[in-house]
């Protein structure tokens, strides 16, 4: 099964039914996941840095809304990718996104639930 079969559309699918998400967050959301689906097509050596990188900031993204006020925009990625690296997440970035995807009711919940004031 490819990354966008097994990841990308269902976390797309899952961003989409979210109710209570912030429209500016869930746009940014949906568009980097489709500028990592249209990578993981391509599917050449020299983009999966970016894909990864991609992925990565959409797992961030979906986790920290609610969290504070401002929108993350596409220069936040490097920030995210250099951590990843140094802390050594970015090798379970795969495993990271198959799990949050297991359970799409829990973590909608936790979503809505960091989205209400």
């Amino acid at each position: 099964m490819s990354i966008k079969e097994q990841i990308l559309k269902p976390a797309r699918s899952k961003i989409i039914n979210i109710d209570n998400i912030d429209i500016e967050v869930r746009e940014l959301t949906l568009r980097t996941t489709m500028i990592a689906e249209e990578l993981a097509e391509n599917n050449h050596p020299e983009k999966e840095q970016k894909t990864m990188r991609t992925i990565y900031f959409i797992i961030y993204s979906c986790y920290e809304v609610g969290t504070n006020n401002r929108i993350f925009d596409e220069s936040d990625i490097d920030c995210f990718l250099d951590s990843a690296v140094n802390n050594g997440i970015i090798t379970r970035v795969m495993s990271v996104i198959t799990e949050f995807n297991k359970d799409i009711d829990s973590n909608a919940k936790l979503i809505e639930k960091k989205t209400q004031i």
